[in-house]
């Protein structure tokens, strides 16, 4: 219950930031939420819902129509998808800056992201004896 509530808060967070903020004043941001430590998985919730905001606001520049309820839907469900792969990144032991970038190109591919995840886990769990 407390991922899902932080995954709204971190979504409904990056739709206000990206609307509002230009590129430097979100690199300070960014700069600031790691300079407190914000929690690895928070984190990588905020990077996703950016990457599937980024991929939603291009989809507004091709000519589709801007819903905010869509583009709240939309970083909800990138949030999660940044939380999952980063976890899933963990867990094979990469890197948390490496998991941090993968959970956010996941929210920008959103679930798309899981599948190629799940297939590549299985492939993985195939592969160690």
């Amino acid at each position: 219950m407390w991922l899902s509530l932080g995954i709204v808060a971190a979504s409904t967070a990056a739709v206000v930031i990206l609307l509002v903020l230009n590129a430097n004043e979100i690199a300070a941001l960014i700069a600031h939420i790691e300079q407190r430590r914000l929690p690895p998985g928070m984190m990588a919730a905020l990077l996703g819902a950016a990457g599937g905001l980024a991929k939603y606001l291009e989809r507004y520049l091709e000519g589709q129509a801007f819903v905010i309820l869509d583009a709240l839907a939309i970083a909800c469900i990138s949030g999660f998808c940044g939380v999952i792969v980063f976890d899933g990144m963990i867990a094979l032991g990469l890197a948390q800056d490496v998991a941090k970038v993968a959970g956010g190109l996941s929210g920008y591919y959103g679930p798309r992201s899981l599948d190629a995840l799940s297939q590549f886990l299985a492939k993985s769990a195939k592969r160690k004896p």
